[in-house]
């Protein structure tokens, strides 16, 4: 009964925007993922422990330029003749904090969280960006481009059972601002793995969300599966 009205009101904001839902405008770049082997992502992702991936960021609401937005990260990670999404949001920085939605004025100002759990190697767990650090750069996914251009940015991947303490699980750098393409859609439903998955009523939501958004824009269920290094 939920989810005809959740995908009919993704489809009409969709429309009303001409492109997504949410996260509409965003930039893309590749960069180099790295994984500890032993963490819990790493052992289900398997080898190698290092490989490209193609990164997005982009503003959740869509305000002007360089305003403060709920700012938003995915990660396409290729996985043998497929691909995995993961999509994080930028949170708090306590312990509790982390796992609210909290607004920014800048890329590299905060941490990023999957805020949903995932079910990673058949346990529950909350998946993280951290920046380390990177020169200056205003809430425009523009900026990140230019943050790029200048110099490889990195974040610290990280993992947080639940429950459990948050721990690192690898690093990702940002080092190729690619020519422009056409649109890459980020789906963490259907680019999934049966060990690497948002837990299944959470991802549910996500999906018909996701049905809706693509249904508005008139597009393919699958668009662009841009891999790094493509157009």
């Amino acid at each position: 009964m939920i989810r005809r009205p959740a995908e009919a009101a993704f489809a009409a904001v969709a429309r009303w925007r001409a492109g997504r839902a949410l996260h509409t405008h965003g930039t893309v770049i590749d960069g180099e993922l790295e994984l500890d082997i032993r963490s819990a992502i790493g052992r289900v992702l398997g080898p190698p422990a290092a490989r490209r991936a193609v990164f997005r960021a982009s503003k959740s609401i869509g305000t002007p330029d360089g305003s403060t937005d709920l700012l938003g990260m995915a990660i396409r990670i290729p996985v043998g003749d497929t691909v995995v999404d993961i999509l994080f949001a930028s949170t708090g920085t306590g312990r509790l904090t982390r796992l609210l939605l909290v607004p920014s004025a800048q890329w590299w100002g905060r941490p990023y969280s999957t805020l949903l759990p995932y079910r990673v190697g058949g346990r529950a767990m909350l998946l993280g960006l951290d920046p380390v650090d990177g020169p200056p750069a205003g809430a425009d996914p523009a900026d990140v481009a230019a943050s790029v251009a200048s110099g490889p940015v990195e974040l610290v991947v990280t993992e947080w059972p639940l429950p459990g303490r948050r721990r690192p699980a690898g690093r990702l750098r940002l080092d190729v601002v690619p020519e422009p393409g056409p649109a890459v859609t980020f789906d963490p439903v259907l680019n999934s793995l049966p060990g690497l998955r948002p837990v299944r009523f959470l991802a549910g939501l996500r999906e018909w969300a996701y049905t809706g958004s693509r249904r508005g824009r008139k597009a393919e269920d699958v668009d662009s599966i841009r891999l790094p290094g493509g157009p």
